[in-house]
């Protein structure tokens, strides 16, 4: 790559960077449906032609700015053999940290998008999201330890559900533990969960 074309790469990161913060902020101050292109223009310090250089409108640049805060959530837990369920005894789900550290990256955004001036929209393609990574979890598990009274696509929607919950509660009180501390609580719950399921199940076979 020419030292031209990385210059104008950062410059269009950059631009796109300050776009999208100036909409997080603004959301958070007035609400999706009162801005204006001014106004994200403005904040961001930058002429309307250049907003019109990366996005259609506002909802452009709304639905971008999710497609890419989701997709660098997948990206970063499948690096992980299993993103989001097996037990790991005496340490915290490397995927639940990176799920964690995730969301401290991008604190502001999930503030506001899980907060009472966010899309309606996000939380449910946030969870289709964790559902995805879930499943992919699932089809590396040996299938004799899917064997069970628990049916895998009520398991996944509880758990995503709990881990959601437990998002939102950290971002409500201002994240008072780190996210590996979150991730080890969370993984505690997870383990008790299966644990309580394998119970069952060798309870139902000894019956």
């Amino acid at each position: 790559m020419s030292k031209t074309n990385e210059h104008l790469d950062r410059r269009i990161i950059r631009t796109r960077k300050l776009l999208r913060e100036s909409l997080i902020a603004l959301i958070a101050e007035k609400g999706f449906d009162a801005i204006t292109i001014n106004d994200l223009t403005d904040r961001a310090t930058l002429n309307r032609a250049t907003f019109y250089l990366h996005y259609r409108d506002k909802q452009d640049l709304l639905d971008q700015s999710v497609d890419e805060v989701l997709n660098t959530l997948k990206d970063k837990l499948k690096a992980h053999s299993y993103p989001l369920l097996p037990r790991v005894k005496g340490q915290p789900l490397p995927g639940l940290v990176s799920l964690f550290e995730h969301v401290t990256e991008h604190t502001d955004f999930y503030k506001v998008m899980l907060g009472e001036h966010g899309m309606p929209g996000f939380t449910t393609r946030l969870i289709q999201t964790l559902k995805e990574l879930c499943y992919q979890s699932f089809e590396r598990i040996p299938p004799e330890r899917l064997q069970g009274p628990i049916s895998k696509d009520i398991l996944i929607s509880y758990i995503t559900a709990a881990y959601l919950g437990v998002i939102i509660w950290w971002l409500q009180n201002d994240m008072p533990y780190s996210a590996k501390y979150m991730a080890q609580q969370v993984t505690y719950l997870t383990n008790f969960s299966q644990t309580l399921a394998e119970e069952s199940q060798s309870g139902n076979q000894q019956q």
